[in-house]
């Protein structure tokens, strides 16, 4: 007769144990990337500033160079002075640039180090290296209005790319609204120069066709969607001067009203528009390096939380790696076993390392998603931008337009079709038939 067996009862398996030690580590390393970060990010500051100088100078320079090209005739001692004395404010300014760049790359500086701000910085400086050639027709008078705009126009533009491309990669969610803010008020202040510039031309030749006016109103409409941007960002102490900026505005609208009306102009309201814009931009320019200001204080405020969180992060560390084996095991089921919201209870050091790990992660995980949030905005309005740039820039190279006329098609083609300046852009890029 055979006898069943008798089942051998085993233990239940228990999950293995891990030492936090590797989660420490890994905490502590991304402190001290998110440290360097913040201390490059305030380096690149600085080199934002440097630029904005530089574009304010050449933005102020193109200006004086419409007024040089079209009101030579009438007051020409005066408008050559003027546009002189500020070719030499921008040439010092662009000096400065061509040292800190210098200096930045010998040092292997941040942001100098990336790529695509190596090649964005090559392009500027190609860009600055054919301003004496402009200059010099300039001087001349062998350039037309169309033909100095586009010249200073891609200088220009490639110098803000030089910021775009240093500024970008940010992980922080208050430094990313900054961001987001100063970007959008550099487009803006630039639309507004180039605004100046095309108002000057009208009002000295005494009249806006059809399309002048179109470009015009277009400059105005591309300036707010870039101040709605800032506005939607910018700290509250600078929205409010701001606000109160345009609460000042009233010659502005004035002379923009004129710009839009059929009647002729008296070409004596070309200077007066270009001290009313000028003064604007002015404004503007020390808003922007206020903003780029606080930006470079905000990431240092950072550097310091992070420098403690980081000194707190060593300081667990170094307390766990003195407790026993049992203790150890202790923490590790209390990391894995509870969720991370969940409360931690006791007063051992085991518990109250936990709740600083805990902690921790809590409040990193927090900001990483709101630091998403934002930088995916920040990256549509970049997007966004770049590729109604490169969309116009593309009616330029195969159609020899000029820029103006290269934007003003542009938004002919939005307001015919009915369709966002973005999804005209998109499918020029996508079929450069159909331009």
């Amino acid at each position: 007769m055979r006898t069943s067996a008798v089942p051998v009862s085993r233990a239940p398996a228990q999950a293995p144990v891990h030492d936090s030690a590797l989660t420490l580590r890994f905490m502590l390393a991304a402190h001290r990337r998110e440290l360097q970060g913040m201390g490059e990010l305030a380096q690149t500051c600085e080199l934002v500033i440097t630029v904005g100088r530089l574009v304010h100078a050449l933005q102020k320079e193109r200006g004086q160079a419409m007024l040089h090209l079209t009101l030579v005739a009438v007051r020409p001692a005066d408008v050559r002075s003027t546009w002189a004395a500020q070719v030499d404010v921008a040439e010092a300014a662009e000096q400065a640039l061509r040292q800190q760049l210098d200096d930045g790359l010998a040092a292997e500086a941040w942001p100098l180090t990336k790529p695509r701000c190596l090649h964005a910085v090559a392009h500027a400086l190609h860009g600055l290296d054919g301003l004496p050639a402009l200059r010099a027709q300039l001087r001349q008078a062998r350039l037309t209005a169309d033909q100095a705009l586009d010249g200073y126009g891609r200088c220009i533009g490639s110098l803000l790319g030089v910021s775009i491309e240093a500024l970008e990669g940010a992980a922080d969610p208050v430094i990313t609204h900054l961001l987001v803010a100063l970007l959008n008020f550099m487009q803006a202040k630039e639309l507004c120069g180039q605004e100046r510039a095309h108002g000057v031309r009208g009002f000295a030749a005494g009249a806006f066709d059809d399309a002048h006016r179109r470009l015009m109103a277009g400059l105005v409409q591309a300036q707010e969607r870039s101040i709605e941007l800032f506005c939607q960002h910018a700290p509250a102490a600078l929205l409010a001067r701001w606000q109160a900026l345009r609460a000042d505005e009233l010659a502005l609208q004035r002379l923009r009203a004129l710009s839009q009306g059929t009647q002729p102009q008296a070409p004596a309201f070309a200077p007066i528009w270009f001290d009313v814009c000028t003064a604007r931009i002015d404004a503007m320019h020390e808003l922007e390096r206020e903003l780029a200001l606080h930006l470079a204080a905000c990431c240092r405020e950072r550097v310091t939380e992070t420098t403690q969180a980081l000194a707190s992060l060593n300081q667990a560390s170094r307390q766990y790696h003195e407790l026993s084996i049992d203790r150890k095991t202790a923490v590790a089921y209390t990391l894995v076993g509870r969720p991370l919201d969940a409360a931690v209870n006791g007063d051992a050091m085991g518990d109250a390392m936990a709740r600083s790990v805990l902690d921790v992660l809590l409040e990193q995980g927090v900001r990483l998603h709101e630091a998403d949030q934002a930088l995916a905005q920040a990256r549509r309005a970049q997007v966004e931008r770049r590729r109604i740039e490169q969309a116009k820039w593309r009616l330029v190279s195969q159609h020899g337009l000029s820029e103006a006329a290269a934007h003003e098609q542009l938004l002919r083609m939005a307001m015919n079709a009915g369709m966002t300046l973005l999804d005209v852009a998109e499918r020029v890029l996508r079929d450069p038939g159909e331009a």
